[in-house]
Order: C-alpha cells, then structure tokens, then sequence
C-alpha cells in the first residue's frame, strides 16, 4: 500500500479545469451554473493509499506505461460507489485488459437516489440491504425515476425530468398490476414502491397536483397496512416499513384536520408491543400527536364545544409537557450563539444527530397546533371563562407558541451550515417550516425567514416541494388546498390555488 497524499475533495469536472468548487449537493456550483451534470466526488478516504502489487508486476514484466483509462475515469466510478450502489458481480475478466467505464446514467441517479435519501436514521435506509431480493424489480426504476428528478432539479434538465416522469409512469402501472394480485398486493416490495410514488411526488411537487397524489398514495399506502394486519411485524423489515406509513399518515392528517384512522392506532400499539427496539420517546410522541389530530377534527364540527375542546388541548399540552420531562439524554440539543443573517433570533441549536432535530420538531409542530386551538377557543369567547383568565391564557399559549416557533428555526441554521444537507434532511424541515409560517401571530420578519429558508433548502436538496411551499406562502396565509370547499380536481389543477 502507498500513501498518496492528501487527494482534492472537488468534482472531476472542477478538477480538470482547475476552477474552485463548493462541493455542493447534489450537484456543485459551478456545474448548475454553467448547465452540465455534475460527476460527483471520488471516496477520500479509499484515495489516500492505493494497492501498487499489480502495477509493480506489471512494470517489472512491460516497462513503465501511460495512465489507463480506468485511471482516467476512476473518479466517476468513486463516486458512483460513494452511494453506497454496487454493481452486482460481472464475468470474470479475461486476459485482455479491462476497462472500468463509467457508470451509466441509471446507475448515477440510482446511485444519487441512496445518497440524498438513506444516509440517516429514520430515512429510507431500510431499503438498500433488502431491495435486490424483491422479485417484481420495479423498485429499481422508482430509485431510476426518483434520482433523475434530483439531477434534474440541480441542472434544470427538463429531458431528465421527462424521462424521471416517464419511469415514474411506468412504475405506477405495474404498482398498479400488483395490486391486483392477492399475493403480491400486501408485499413489502409493493408497499415500498407505494411510499416512493408517494416520495417522488413530494420531491417534483410544484403544484397542487402533486400534493393530492401525495394524499392518493398515502390512502393506498393505509389500505396496504391495514390489509397485511399485525403479520407484518415478524420481520424488521415490516415494523419499519410500517413506522414510516404512519409518519406520512400523522402529516397527512394535520394537513386535512382528520381523525388518524382507527385501524391504525390499533396496529400502533401491537406494533409497539413487539417491537424490542422501540424507542419510547418516539412511540410515546405518535400517540401524543394522535390526540393533536383528534382534537384538530373536533374542532371542525359544527357542534364543537369551545369549552370541551379547551379542556381536551389542555390536557394534550400537559401531555407535552411531560414528555419533555422524560426525554432521553441522546435527544439533549445545544444552543449556539450566532449574529449572522443565517440565524433567527441571534442563536441556532446543534443536534447529535438528525434523528433528535426530527423528534423534536414534530414535538414542537404538534404543540404549536394545539396551542393554535387553545387561542382560537379562548378569543371565541364561548369557554365560560371570566375576561382576566381569558386574557392570561391567552399572554401564556401566544409566549408558548413563540418560543416553539423559535425552536423550529433555530434547528435549521446547523444543517445548512454543514455544508452536506441531503434530501432527507432538508425534506423533514420542510413541514416544520411550514406550521411556523401559518401560526396566528407569527411575525411578518420571521414568516419572511421560514419563506427564505423553504426556497434555500429546495435549492440545495432539489426537494420542489420546498420551492412550492415558499411561493404559496408569499401569496396567501396558508395552503387551502384540502379546505371542505376547495373545487374538485379537474384538469386545469396545475393552475389551481394551494
């Protein structure tokens, strides 16, 4: 083995024209600026030494020859295997010299899809030790059709986008064809291409299209869950699998104002039962929020009691607030002081990982929501509470709110400083974001922020939806789109409102 020196960590397209780049993801700089594909970035680690044996026998049999072409390419290849993708076993080479080419476009967008999207805990990273032994093989064309969305998104290739949609397309029918199948329409393979239809709506969202696709895919992806039963979870596969269905249900359900659906509650809490390695902050947290959804459907009834419902939203809080309590040490988050215009509020929090700042956002998401109700009842003056409790309610739910707000912004600032925000990451901040810049009160400085902070994230990730969001705020207060009297889909919906 012999020490290489330290290599560059830029592109190949960087390094061979000898310009400075910012090892952006998922693309550079540099190559969004100027509109070509982004190579990617060789494994700095595997360069620092490199096996001579064969070199060395080679140069005792022929003499000192030119760089190869594998030599040549090798950064493509490095970073094709940086994703983490591997080719599956070719024939045995010959005796002719091999030449390691460079990966295909299929296999980069695949590549890119594991890289954005399973590089933390409570991402996708469930798929990629499991996948190749599905039978269907569709999978590998959402992985295909998500990655080509990505690499369109960072060099505004709109052949590459067709083509995304195109195998988008295809998977969708052959979902579809599954499912009519008894034995393969509950199978862990056709569950997780329903989630990925679902994610490669989010991803390419930029109008309300999208987001009632989204919505379709989760309806499905529940009928999936609840026909497999408790059945599923006697392999770790199906737990987890099912723990990121009833992620996508919990968001579902705090954009529509309903109810979570009772079947799945009820396998919740068989899964949690034979789950060993559940964590219980997070288990408890769900359920928590399920009371959040329950009580934001309430309150959409015609017949809905102001002071019922200021008991039930007390009691979640109280809920909150004892969790907070009992969090474990691994979730503890650190507060850094920062004047920059990065940061809201002069500080911005560290987490030990992405997990926690997940954990903690949908704790501060669901008690802002109820705090919302508790305002909301409060000045309805309906709760038969005398004017000076009323008004001390309020100064405390309006402080509370605000501070939770801050929270959420103040976990943005370390990812995009980081300099490696994936798409996992920036796809979680998304809602976060989202329920800071609709709450009541909210200032206009700091909705102006959340606006900034959703269009920067979706430049960064090639997460549309971000993009999406940060348009529809600055034209109205929040997204209508699921609102009882929003029209039916037709189809001039690309043009409709949020």
């Amino acid at each position: 083995m012999v020490y290489c020196g330290k290599p560059s960590k830029s592109c190949e397209a960087c390094r061979t024209t000898k310009t400075k780049c910012d090892k952006g993801l998922p693309s550079c700089g540099q190559c969004i600026r100027l509109g070509r594909l982004c190579p990617g970035y060789r494994d700095v680690e595997a360069l620092l030494f490199r096996n001579e044996t064969n070199k060395t026998v080679r140069r005792a049999r022929y003499g000192k020859r030119s760089d190869t072409v594998s030599e040549l390419v090798s950064p493509y290849t490095n970073s094709y295997a940086e994703y983490g993708v591997i080719p599956g076993p070719g024939p045995p080479p010959s005796s002719a010299r091999v030449l390691d080419l460079p990966p295909s476009l299929r296999d980069q967008a695949i590549g890119l899809f594991f890289h954005q999207l399973s590089a933390e805990p409570g991402c996708i990273n469930y798929i990629k030790p499991v996948y190749r032994t599905f039978e269907n093989g569709f999978l590998e064309d959402l992985f295909e059709s998500i990655g080509l969305a990505f690499m369109s998104a960072s060099t505004s290739g709109n052949n590459l986008m067709s083509e995304a949609w195109k195998k988008y397309a295809s998977v969708l029918r052959s979902v579809n064809t599954a499912l009519g199948d008894m034995g393969s329409a509950t199978s862990d393979e056709t569950l997780i291409a329903v989630l990925l239809l679902a994610l490669f709506e989010s991803i390419t969202c930029d109008t309300p299209r999208s987001l009632r696709s989204w919505d379709r895919h989760c309806d499905g992806a529940t009928a999936i869950v609840n026909a497999r039963g408790t059945e599923q979870f006697q392999s770790e596969l199906g737990l987890k699998v099912f723990y990121h269905v009833r992620d996508y249900l919990m968001i579902q359900a705090y954009q529509k104002r309903v109810c979570i659906p009772r079947t799945i509650l009820e396998l919740a809490c068989a899964a949690d039962a034979v789950d060993p390695t559940i964590d219980i902050a997070e288990k408890s947290l769900f359920h928590i929020n399920a009371s959040v959804c329950s009580l934001r459907h309430q309150e959409t009834s015609t017949n809905a009691d102001p002071s019922g419902l200021l008991s039930f939203a007390k009691c979640i809080d109280e809920e909150f607030e004892n969790w907070v309590d009992t969090i474990p040490d691994h979730y503890k988050f650190t507060i850094v002081p920062d004047n920059s215009p990065d940061t809201l509020n002069g500080l911005y929090h560290t987490y030990p990982s992405f997990a926690a700042s997940r954990i903690w956002n949908i704790y501060r998401c669901g008690r802002i929501l109820t705090q919302e109700v508790v305002v909301r009842q409060l000045l309805s003056g309906q709760t038969g509470l005398d004017p000076w409790s009323t008004s001390s309610q309020l100064q405390s739910s309006r402080a509370t709110t605000a501070q939770l707000c801050a929270d959420i912004c103040a976990s943005v600032p370390s990812f995009l400083k980081s300099g490696s925000l994936r798409a996992a990451t920036g796809h979680a901040l998304l809602w976060p974001l989202y329920v800071v810049a609709t709450t009541t009160n909210v200032e206009p400085s700091t909705r102006s922020w959340v606006v900034t902070e959703l269009r920067e994230i979706s430049r960064r990730t090639a997460v549309l939806q971000g993009m999406g969001l940060a348009d529809a705020l600055s034209m109205k207060w929040e997204i209508t789109l699921w609102s009882k009297n929003a029209r039916i889909e037709t189809v001039e919906d690309d043009n409709m409102e949020w």
